[in-house]
């Protein structure tokens, strides 16, 4: 089912770049959204709310800013593994993480050695799937990937391309954790322990997201009209899709559900796909296109049974929950600016504490 919430509290964030990722998620109704130099918190209440005329709500929402930056905003990261953990990298690699369910004012501040003071651009950042006080961050004019531990830098390596994403890589078999950088047209692997990359291979076109999957030792790297899967037994490409996306792939995660991906676009499309299958007519499973371009995504779980669930943010504020999006047909979104132009006399426009969502709008397969 699809859940749509139009926030209107803060400015829309463009981006600095095509694949900027401005969105975590810390449960099902509180967001970390990112905007201009600053990420806020965003808690929706959506128990406390009043029915209004066309199955609109009426919702408590309080936002708090946690940090800024001397730079805009690129890259905010969520992972749940024994902690919620956030993660914010600014677009001259000033990063910051904390403790979600601690103290949310005690953060740790992450600089390099060597401040870069040129063009600003992409940057990401990226924990250890252990759990483990590591980061990696990557920025992208500055052509550099550093790993601090317990908040220190402790390697700095030189890409010999602008990075465009990351992620820490651990297939079942290898002793090392590695990191996976797409930089260009080209991926390369990152071994903590030595200064050289373990790997760096040319796959063509312009590289903007990669995904991997720990379980089946794959790595998936995506940009332009083409995605291409990579098996860590042998570093060799098993297998490429083109076009299944309309628009340039700029977002790829692996479910844990097997076999299934999630693929996003800069043309406001999200879609699930079998992997595996060959006949690439035949590998989408769901699809869904948002009200204007992503500027944010995330992968998160959802209760006690972990429901895996996704999240995305549009250019225009709009945040979309997807739960079970592997699992379901095309769905259609309500148009809550519309139905708000409708419903709403100017006299009844909500205050700055409370502002109006969409109720819970799980929809019926098309």
């Amino acid at each position: 089912g699809t859940m749509a919430f139009q926030i209107k509290t803060f400015p829309p964030s463009t981006g600095v770049c095509l694949n900027s990722s401005l969105l975590g998620v810390l449960s099902d109704s509180s967001f970390l959204i990112g905007s201009a130099s600053s990420f806020h918190k965003f808690e929706i209440d959506l128990s406390d709310s009043i029915s209004t005329r066309d199955d609109l709500f009426m919702c408590k929402m309080k936002s708090n800013t946690l940090q800024t930056f001397p730079s805009p905003l690129v890259s905010i990261v969520s992972v749940q593994a024994n902690d919620v953990m956030i993660g914010a990298v600014d677009s001259r690699g000033m990063g910051c993480i904390f403790s979600a369910t601690g103290d949310m004012t005690n953060r740790q501040m992450l600089k390099g050695s060597r401040t870069f003071e040129g063009e600003p651009g992409w940057a990401g950042l990226s924990f250890h799937p252990s759990g483990e006080a590591e980061v990696a961050i990557a920025t992208g004019f500055e052509r550099k990937l550093r790993l601090f531990k317990d908040g220190k830098e402790e390697r700095l390596w030189r890409t010999s391309q602008m990075p465009s994403s990351l992620e820490w890589f651990h297939p079942a078999g290898l002793s090392s954790t590695l990191i996976c950088v797409t930089e260009g047209n080209s991926v390369s692997l990152w071994d903590p322990r030595v200064q050289a990359p373990v790997l760096n291979r040319s796959i063509g076109g312009k590289l903007q997201a990669c995904a991997v999957s720990h379980r089946e030792g794959i790595v998936a790297v995506g940009g332009g009209e083409r995605i291409t899967f990579l098996d860590s037994k042998k570093w060799t490409v098993f297998d490429r899709w083109v076009h299944p996306v309309k628009q340039d792939i700029t977002w790829l995660q692996f479910s844990q559900h097997q076999d299934i991906c999630y693929i996003g676009s800069s043309g406001a499309e999200i879609i699930s796909a079998d992997w595996r299958k060959k006949a690439s007519s035949n590998r989408k499973t769901s699809s869904f296109h948002g009200d204007s371009r992503w500027v944010g995504a995330a992968k998160f779980r959802l209760g006690e049974n972990q429901e895996e669930g996704v999240a995305m943010l549009s250019e225009s504020g709009m945040i979309y929950c997807f739960k079970n999006l592997a699992g379901v047909e095309e769905k259609l979104l309500v148009d809550l600016n519309k139905r708000k132009r409708q419903s709403t006399p100017d006299s009844e426009e909500p205050s700055e504490k409370e502002q109006k969502v969409g109720p819970s709008l799980w929809t019926n397969p098309s």
